[in-house]
């Protein structure tokens, strides 16, 4: 069952891969990632499921589109790869489990994020803004484990209750975007404005005080 279970991981992550695929490609260009379907971006032919299998698909065409020839990215076998990997690894660590859901999400936003900074040296606010509010909105949900003294001191006399996870979360973003800001003032440019908010979004996700770490 455990095998079967790793099995179907993989698969879901292969998957998935494929579409942040899609996604690193569309969103820096300010495309639809829903519209149009997949096609080879040198010779617009729209690409049929045979040409869409995560993979496989790249290793039996050897790198190139069946259609017109030209270079498939590296990048595109190494999202899908690295995300089916990455799956199957949650999955052994967490076990089935919402822990294990919220972060799929967060490893499937990060790798979208590094992947286009890599590329185009950009964080878009597109991505980081949405996680932002959902970040908060898991941390009503599914409070961290790690909380600062202060807040389970809090908690204790006053009951905090579900909010203890969004005060760590908040706690968290302020104090991650204040340092981040800081240094990029100190800098002067020397870091961008959309590092400084990608920070500010750790610090939502993991809280206080681990976003020190």
């Amino acid at each position: 069952m455990e095998i079967v279970l790793i099995i179907v991981f993989l698969l879901l992550g292969l998957v998935v891969g494929s579409f942040l695929n899609v996604c690193i490609d569309r969103l820096p260009a300010k495309q639809s990632i829903i519209s149009p379907p997949s096609h080879c971006p040198a010779c617009d032919k729209r690409l049929s499921v045979k040409d869409l299998i995560p993979v496989f698909s790249y290793i039996l065409l050897k790198g190139r589109c069946r259609y017109c020839k030209s270079a498939i990215p590296k990048r595109v076998l190494l999202v899908e790869a690295v995300a089916g990997i990455g799956f199957v690894l949650l999955l052994c660590f967490y076990g089935v489990g919402p822990e294990l859901a919220v972060t799929l999400f967060y490893f499937c936003l990060f790798l979208v994020i590094f992947v286009i900074d890599l590329e185009h040296h950009l964080i878009l606010n597109k991505v980081v803004y949405p996680c932002a509010v959902t970040a908060l909105i898991i941390s009503i949900f599914l409070p961290q484990l790690e909380i600062s003294p202060s807040l389970a001191i809090a908690g204790h006399f006053f009951d905090l209750g579900w909010a203890s996870g969004i005060v760590s979360a908040l706690l968290g973003g302020i104090v991650g975007f204040v340092i981040f800001f800081i240094i990029s003032l100190l800098t002067r440019g020397g870091m961008g404005e959309g590092d400084v908010k990608m920070v500010g979004l750790i610090g939502l996700i993991v809280g206080y005080p681990l976003i020190f770490v």
